[in-house]
């Protein structure tokens, strides 16, 4: 009966994130400051990031600029 009663409180442990498994830390750029140009930047979402320049030429300065397996920019 002790083998049973611990392996459902594992069961709820992981259901509950317990630091168990952990989701992969987000990398999206941080800190973008437009230099030159006319840039818009955009996070619909946590994952994904939008770069949208509407003149011919830009500077966008960035503080990171990293993507992690689950994100898009």
């Amino acid at each position: 009966m002790a083998t049973h009663h611990r392996r459902s409180v594992l069961g709820l442990v992981t259901l509950l994130g317990f630091g168990i498994a952990t989701p992969p830390a987000l990398a999206l750029p941080q800190g973008a400051q437009v230099q030159a140009g006319k840039v818009v930047i955009t996070q619909p979402s946590s994952t994904h990031l939008t770069i949208q320049q509407n003149s011919n030429r830009a500077i966008v300065n960035w503080n990171s600029f990293s993507v992690a397996a689950p994100e898009s920019v």
